[in-house]
């Protein structure tokens, strides 16, 4: 089974390199080749275009920003519609809009393909130990034939249902998770305010029942051990701004998720938007 990775940002790239290593026959295409460069030193074949990466794999991920980058990919000229999709399956792990999703891949079903949506839930650390969870939505028989491959990259991976479910249950878990930095965000404002130290706040918040193991992987960014970004402030507005269209069209009242968009979005009005989510945090403990 040959595999094919389009989009080579940290994710893709994480994911190529996971492969690699697993043996499996990787050929990678990206729009600034100069990135592809360490991977073909690693053994991957480098593809000239989109329509040539799905030509000659029978699984091709793709990984990419946004929607407008994803449809920059599979049309045009020399983009993956422009190909036989016969036998091919398009694993798409972006974060996207479900809708989009099914309308995308109606469109590979026409030109005789199958496309399954399969975001990632994990960062950058979790992806490069390979634990991340992976939720799909597809077809059955389609599910099946990836499944082996992200055996390689995830601990979890999770049939959610038909096409673009699984872009839902991306929403569903980001909206989980912003909303409980804003509230830890809250909490610790509150109890600065009345004359708590960040030390001991994290301390007991660390061995309470509300410890989660999103705040203990986000503990060395706390205590200024690292700097690496994990998931930056930018994409967290933006997907947050999916969740809450999603719930518009859906007469869902989101009132916490609002709450949360409003503090992350003040971050990136502030020119910090490149910083990680746990930034929110960060400015509650410093009284920012």
């Amino acid at each position: 089974m040959s595999i094919g990775i389009a989009g080579l940002g940290r994710m893709g790239t994480i994911f190529a390199s996971r492969l690699i290593d697993a043996g499996f026959p990787l050929r990678v295409w990206n729009r600034t080749e100069s990135k592809a460069e360490p991977l073909s030193r690693m053994g991957a074949s480098m593809a000239a275009t989109p329509a040539e990466l799905v030509r000659n794999c029978d699984i091709v991920l793709t990984s990419m920003a946004d929607e407008e980058a994803l449809v920059s990919i599979m049309e045009g000229s020399d983009g993956m519609l422009s190909a036989d999709l016969r036998g091919r399956i398009i694993v798409d792990t972006s974060t996207v809009m479900p809708d989009f999703v099914t309308r995308l891949g109606s469109r590979v079903v026409e030109r005789g393909g199958v496309m399954v949506d399969a975001p990632i839930l994990g960062t950058i650390g979790p992806a490069r130990a390979g634990m991340i969870t992976v939720v799909a939505g597809g077809p059955v028989d389609a599910i099946d034939k990836v499944r082996p491959v992200f055996a390689h990259l995830a601990t979890h991976f999770v049939h959610i249902g038909p096409s673009g479910q699984g872009s839902t249950m991306k929403l569903v878990v980001i909206m989980h998770l912003c909303t409980y930095w804003q509230s830890l965000a809250e909490a610790l404002r509150m109890g600065g305010s009345n004359g708590l130290s960040p030390d001991a706040m994290l301390e007991v918040l660390l061995s309470s029942p509300v410890a989660t193991d999103a705040l203990r992987s986000k503990m060395p960014i706390i205590r200024g051990e690292t700097n690496e970004v994990g998931y930056d402030i930018a994409g967290v507005c933006n997907v947050l701004q999916r969740s809450l269209q999603l719930a518009d069209r859906r007469h869902v009242e989101a009132p916490a998720t609002r709450s949360a968009m409003a503090g992350f979005s003040a971050i990136s009005a502030s020119g910090r938007q490149d910083r990680d989510v746990v930034q929110l945090v960060l400015d509650a403990l410093t009284g920012e």
